[in-house]
């Protein structure tokens, strides 16, 4: 900020996710940014929220997902202050997929047992 502007103040967030699976869990926000900031002052690199990912989720790409931070020259104002754009990429865990191997190995030995 420049010299001589005035103190902003961090009201709130919003977000916006591109699926019903996901979802934001913000308390990270709630518990690492100042209520307000002074010109002078900034806030270092902090963790502002995480994102929920439902067990079902389809493996995939989830663009366009925002986290947008509000606020203004007081403690009511709600003006957008910044937004930040992000993609989660679901895929399977390590276990899950060697557990589907192990399983398609051993029904491909099956099959070949009962050819024979």
């Amino acid at each position: 900020m420049a010299a001589g502007a005035p103190t902003v103040f961090l009201n709130g967030d919003s977000s916006t996710t591109a699926s019903g699976f996901l979802s934001i869990n913000d308390t990270a926000f709630f518990n690492n940014v100042p209520l307000s900031l002074d010109p002078s002052f900034g806030v270092g690199p902090v963790d502002l929220f995480s994102v929920l990912i439902d067990p079902s989720t389809p493996f995939g790409t989830y663009s366009l997902n925002l986290f947008n931070i509000v606020g203004g020259p007081d403690a009511v104002t709600q003006n957008l202050l910044a937004t930040q754009t992000f993609t989660v990429n679901v895929v399977p865990e390590p276990a899950s997929a060697l557990l589907m191997m192990a399983a398609g190995l051993c029904l491909l030995c099956r099959r070949q047992k009962a050819a024979a």
